[in-house]
């Protein structure tokens, strides 16, 4: 699969749809394609994905993270909205709860187990980003299993 043209649905503890969290290496090959860069923990796939795995024996297991990040043409939703699309204090709201300081990198809902990330540098805004007007735009989104990000 190429993941230039991808829609991913965020269900937490449970995966970005259709990658799941305790798949195997195979299976999230079967659904994204190839990964880029020599085998270990992490896994990335087409530069807009990366999957953790957990390790045994030098052999890629369970997965037990998934981000994807904000690229063209990848679309992430959750409760009905397009996290790389809708203004930031609205992905805010909807995925931690809670509108955060323009100057915090990140949004963790503990609940949930979901993550946001951003980067303040002024080269990571993709073209047409004014975050002057909708807030710094957040770059990722992260989905664990129950108490990862605790």
């Amino acid at each position: 699969m190429l993941l230039a043209e991808a829609m991913f649905e965020i269900e937490p503890k449970v995966g970005a749809l259709p990658v799941r969290l305790g798949m195997n290496l195979d299976q999230v090959c079967a659904v994204l394609g190839e990964f880029s860069g020599p085998p270990g923990e992490r896994y990335f796939f087409d530069g807009a994905v990366l999957v953790n795995f957990v390790r045994e024996n030098q052999v890629a297991d369970d997965v037990t993270y998934i981000e994807v990040r904000r690229l063209p043409g990848i679309r992430v939703m959750y409760k009905g909205v397009s996290l790389f699309e809708a203004a930031a204090h609205e992905v805010e709201q909807v995925v931690c709860g809670r509108e955060v300081a323009s100057d915090e990198d990140t949004c963790t809902n503990f609940d949930l187990d979901l993550g946001l990330w951003r980067d303040f540098e002024e080269d990571s805004l993709l073209s047409g980003d004014d975050p002057s007007k909708a807030g710094w735009p957040w770059l990722t989104i992260g989905v664990g299993p129950g108490g990862y990000f605790r």
